[in-house]
């Protein structure tokens, strides 16, 4: 890793962390007969490859990252804190759904 890339790599850690945080509620809140309300996501989520379209699309992201953070580099911090505030809501919510699917049974 070169030493240009340093000050995003917690940047990646957290997303990484975010998304695996996604992943988990996400699929939790399925199993407690919860549904995915983003059409978007909704049948990807369904299939049975869900995960992993999911940890091949952070995967991309971070690597993407990586690589234009030299060309790019305040393009670069300004979208991963986005992407991090952004699933952040995301797992959010998805943890108000389990409370309120939890509280319902």
């Amino acid at each position: 890793m070169t030493k240009r890339c340093i000050s995003i790599i917690p940047l990646i850690k957290i997303l990484l962390l975010l998304q695996l945080g996604d992943i988990i509620t996400t699929y939790y809140v399925l199993s407690l007969g919860g549904e995915e309300n983003n059409p978007l996501m909704k049948n990807i989520v369904e299939s049975p490859i869900g995960i992993v379209v999911k940890l091949l699309w952070v995967l991309s992201t971070c690597l993407i990252s990586i690589n234009l953070y030299n060309q790019f580099k305040k393009l670069m911090l300004y979208l991963l804190v986005f992407l991090n505030v952004f699933y952040s809501f995301i797992v959010l919510n998805n943890a108000l759904n389990i409370i309120v699917l939890l509280e319902g049974k």
